[in-house]
């Protein structure tokens, strides 16, 4: 979510130049540091907080029986150690955005290896919750301690 701050107060035309802050805030996003994973010179994924993501290209990269999500077993190994609990996959191709924690990605995941491709867990897709885009993103709500 984004932090609010407000703009300095005199500069730049940003305040009301009697000292004060204007009303309306400024909206910055997260400046956490981010982390590219990489599996020997090639880009896999990006951990930025603690959701590890990545770009597809849904024709080419999801698999096909069963259909699943792949991510190279050194990556998620990776993630798990720098703390991520979510996994982010965009397809630009079809707008959707899937998601799944690394928790229940680890528990339905099964290992396949293709030649010429490092090993990797695939997901099945009916694990992910998905999201389209431009659609609101839909969270289950919880109250103290029930979910």
């Amino acid at each position: 979510m984004p932090e609010k701050q407000w703009p300095a107060v005199g500069s730049g035309g940003r305040g009301n130049g009697a000292g004060e802050r204007t009303s309306q805030p400024i909206y910055t996003t997260n400046t956490a540091p981010r982390q590219v994973v990489r599996v020997g010179e090639r880009v896999v994924g990006t951990i930025f907080g603690d959701i590890l993501s990545k770009a597809i290209v849904g024709s080419r990269h999801l698999l096909r029986r069963p259909p699943a999500i792949c991510w190279a077993v050194s990556a998620i190994e990776e993630a798990r150690r720098a703390g991520v609990h979510l996994l982010r996959v965009a397809d630009s191709e079809s707008g959707k955005t899937y998601s799944v924690s690394l928790a229940d990605f680890q528990r339905y995941a099964f290992e396949i290896e293709h030649s010429g491709f490092e090993r990797q867990l695939a997901c099945p897709l009916h694990r992910w919750q998905t999201v389209r885009l431009g659609e609101p993103e839909m969270q289950q709500l919880a109250f103290w301690g029930m979910s």
